[in-house]
């Protein structure tokens, strides 16, 4: 947690109201002094808001300074490669509002007409208290309201720390605010702003007191004064002369007020209504004639001048009359030339219509003097002309219809092209199966020539020998042949919950020192436990990382297989899948009707299921490139135990003896697969994706990681103590606190609807195992990273699938979440997801 700051509230442009950014202006120290903001301590230039941001943005405007009285280290450095990204967070319910004395504005613009109040200023005026600096002074404080396109200046009408006489103003020199600090100058946004400190301070100062009020406000005062109030008709100019002669009798009487400024303004806005037409004739109606005082002197005035009143107005309005009836006759004369002038044109018109009739007239006789012979002829000559037409027509068709026939013939081309180029994709396509099919050979070849070279050569002449017989038709029970038994050196020390976390040291260590990829503990104990608790468990990632070595190896250190790992005799069995394999069959064998007998596959996994020897340890198989073919054809018969209530499923192997037709699979089965994501591969299907568990590698850090081990290992441990120590009932299992809120909120983004883009959903399947893997994670307790960051990476990520802006919205708040949780691993990866999405058109996807 971090001291106070003053801040203000970046527009926010996320999908989501309640998150935003703030940008802090500067350090607000306890002795109310300010301390400038250091490029270092904020270096994307804000702080993210992950909750309650739009408290902030209801409460305060644009550009408002607020305190926020706390900030928090998120603890990151994802935003050293991402400006996006914050170094510090915070919550809206952390942000206050400042004392209405402290923090004033002081604006650089020009001071407000007096008369009026108005100013011309295009931008935006703060509505509370501000000051306006001009020259060497400081004025206000003022308050202001919009009307139209200008904004209303006003002195401040409620009381304030400068005791202030009604509508004036404090003129402060500049120079003693500065010398007395009262003056806070402060980088917003890239502009220096000048602000006030404490308005109570500035009482100690000598400032002047400056009369501000505008001529309606004058007006209001003196009528307040006995000079009545509301609104009536208009006066007159020749009222308003003689009304000024009487506010100067009004003057003499009232010699206190004759040198008052006021009473000046007042008499010099009379004087200007006379002399300026009828500007300001409102405001003297509203000063006098609207009063009841004013009205009893304006009564008494006429009544003493009624005569000379009455007969100054009769001359005027005689005067008004003669122009008025001036202006009429002029108007009349004009009107009588306009109509005289109408009637000559409509004679006119009507001689030209008497004209043109008599021409038609003539017209019509000489067509009916026309000859049947002439109107003959001229139907011959339309006849030809329509025949030509005809005839151009006609060829204009033919034309067209040749250029149609040359468009098809060229759209043909175009297919033909379109054909070829599908059969060249075809073609390559093709080659790459070759290619594919042509390794697996040479790994077939290569297999076989260590069996000749190997001293298991007289077993397997002896089993070829039975196939041959079989081939030929003899009857046999079976050619499953009894296996030998490998013999399994058990491990002296017995393992338990209260030390299998030296169990996983131990595995660190003999892992780092076979000369192999190394290994940290947390990835140990995330492989162990997965393994424990999934009937399959998936590594992905690029060629190199070594996947496949990694199950060999464990295999081997946790001695379930000898040196000679193509051994068909151990509790490991390494299975390369082929491409093109779609069913059963392929990976376990079938029932030749035939023959009679059941026919295993070539993968020996069959013989391995059904070898019962050394059943109380772990049975391991390999899946090595998974995705060659679709997983969900080949391992469909295993694909329903992977649910704990698939876990006792038999296998069907088609035999019509019903003592030999099923097996079931032992509980000590695992299977690890492993896969890469090119075009040579498979799309993993949702439904397998929601039943295991996705472990990516990168590429080795070369980091070396030897912890110190108590206790020796050395030896295979049973199953059913491996299984006590890193495996629990969904029903028995929990989350922490923190786990099940931080798992909700993530929830939360994924599932949420969004406008044009689909939801990420996540099975309560999914939710048991995480659950499982976060309390078994949290009982070791030697884990360095959340445990619920690898459940997320391995469980929830695997999942994101979709296209588009939205779907990356949903992604980027996923991305901000994580990193205010702290889940580097997952974040990391999430990160990955996004910039591959940005260079392959928005398509965003794990694999």
């Amino acid at each position: 947690m971090y001291e106070r700051l003053l801040a203000i509230k970046e527009e926010n442009h996320s999908t989501n109201p309640d998150i935003g950014l703030v940008i802090p202006i500067a350090h607000y120290n306890e002795d109310g002094s300010l301390s400038d903001i250091d490029s270092s301590d904020f270096p994307n230039g804000a702080i993210f808001v992950s909750k309650g941001f739009l408290n902030i943005d209801q409460l305060f405007k644009n550009d408002e300074i607020f305190i926020l009285n706390e900030y928090f280290d998120r603890g990151e450095e994802d935003w050293k490669n991402n400006s996006r990204l914050q170094k510090h967070y915070t919550l809206g319910s952390k942000a206050d509002k400042i004392d209405r004395h402290l923090f004033i504005p002081v604006l650089n613009i020009s001071l407000p007409d007096k008369a009026s109040g108005f100013i011309d200023y295009p931008y935006e005026i703060p509505n509370n208290l501000f000051f306006i600096e001009n020259g060497e002074f400081v004025y206000g404080p003022f308050k202001a309201t919009k009307q139209n396109d200008s904004w209303l200046l006003t002195p401040l009408t409620t009381p304030s720390p400068l005791q202030l006489n009604t509508d004036f103003i404090a003129k402060i020199e500049k120079n003693k605010l500065i010398e007395n600090n009262l003056l806070e100058n402060i980088r917003i946004k890239g502009t220096v702003k000048s602000f006030i400190r404490n308005l109570k301070d500035i009482s100690v100062i000598h400032f002047q007191q400056i009369d501000y009020i505008s001529d309606v406000k004058l007006i209001n005062y003196f009528t307040r004064n006995n000079f009545g109030k509301g609104k009536n008709n208009l006066l007159g100019k020749t009222e308003a002369q003689r009304l000024s002669q009487g506010i100067e009798d009004y003057a003499k009487k009232n010699k206190a007020m004759s040198n008052n400024e006021r009473f000046d303004r007042l008499r010099n806005l009379l004087s200007e209504f006379l002399d300026k037409s009828d500007y300001g004739s409102e405001i003297i109606n509203e000063f006098l004639a609207e009063t009841r005082d004013g009205r009893i002197y304006l009564d008494t005035y006429f009544a003493n001048n009624r005569d000379q009143l009455l007969k100054e107005k009769n001359d005027e309005l005689e005067k008004s009359f003669q122009s008025k009836k001036e202006v009429l006759k002029n108007d009349l004369k004009e009107i009588e030339k306009h109509i005289l002038a109408k009637k000559e044109e409509l004679t006119n018109s009507i001689k030209e219509i008497e004209i043109e009739k008599i021409k038609a007239q003539l017209r019509i006789e000489e067509i009916k003097k026309q000859s049947d012979e002439d109107a003959h002829t001229e139907l011959l000559k339309k006849q030809k002309e329509l025949t030509e037409q005809n005839s151009k027509i006609e060829k204009s068709i033919i034309e067209n219809k040749k250029i149609v026939d040359e468009f098809n013939i060229a759209h043909e081309q175009i297919n033909e092209f379109n054909t070829l180029d599908k059969e060249i994709e075809y073609l390559k396509r093709r080659k790459q199966e070759i290619e594919t099919d042509n390794r697996l050979i040479e790994n077939a070849l290569k297999t076989q020539e260590a069996m000749l070279e190997s001293s298991q050569l007289p077993d397997k002449l002896a089993e070829i020998s039975a196939l041959t017989s079989i081939l030929r038709g003899e009857k046999r029970k079976s050619v499953r042949k009894e296996p030998a038994t490998f013999k399994i050196n058990c491990s002296e020390i017995e393992l338990d919950k209260e030390n299998r976390a030296d169990y996983i040291n131990y595995l660190t260590q003999v892992f780092s020192s076979d000369g192999g990829r190394n290994f940290t503990p947390d990835e140990i104990a995330n492989l162990v436990i997965c393994m424990s608790q999934s009937f399959m468990t998936i590594l992905s990632g690029p060629p190199g990382t070594g996947k496949t070595s990694t199950v060999i190896r464990m295999a081997k250190h946790m001695q379930l297989t000898d040196d000679d790992i193509k051994s068909h005799n151990t509790n490991f069995l390494n299975i390369a899948v082929g491409r093109a394999w779609v069913s059963g069959r392929d990976i376990l064998g079938f029932y030749n009707s035939l023959k009679d007998t059941y026919q295993p596959s070539r993968t020996g996994l069959y013989d391995f299921l059904r070898n019962e020897k050394n059943n109380d340890f772990f049975k391991m198989v390999l899946l090595d490139e998974a995705n060659l073919s679709s997983m969900e054809h080949y391992w469909s018969d295993f694909l329903g135990m992977c649910d704990p209530e698939g876990v006792n499923r038999l296998i069907d192997t088609g035999i019509p003896e019903q003592s030999e037709r099923y097996f079931s699979i032992p509980g000590n089965l695992r299977f690890l697969s492993t896969i890469n994501n090119d075009s040579t591969t498979e799309k993993l299907s949702p439904r397998l994706i929601d039943r295991v568990p996705v472990i990516t590698m990168a590429h080795n850090n070369n980091y070396k990681t030897i912890p110190t081990q108590s206790l020796d290992f050395a030896g295979a441990l049973p199953f059913e103590s491996m299984d006590n120590a890193f495996n629990i009932s969904s029903s028995e299992a929990s989350f922490t606190q923190e786990e099940e809120t931080a798992l909700e909120s993530i929830v939360n983004i994924l599932s949420r609807p969004l406008n044009r883009t689909s939801s990420v959903n996540i099975s309560q399947r999914k939710v048991n195992a995480m659950r499982r893997y976060c309390h078994t994670a949290n009982e070791i307790g030697m884990m360095r990273a959340a445990p619920l960051d690898y459940a997320i990476n391995q469980h929830i990520l695997p999942l994101i699938e979709g296209y588009g802006s939205s779907f990356k919205e949903r992604l980027t708040d996923l991305e901000q979440q994580l990193s205010e949780y702290g889940f580097t691993l997952s974040k990391s990866t999430l990160t990955n997801i996004i910039n591959h999405g940005d260079i392959y058109g928005d398509s965003y996807s794990y694999f």
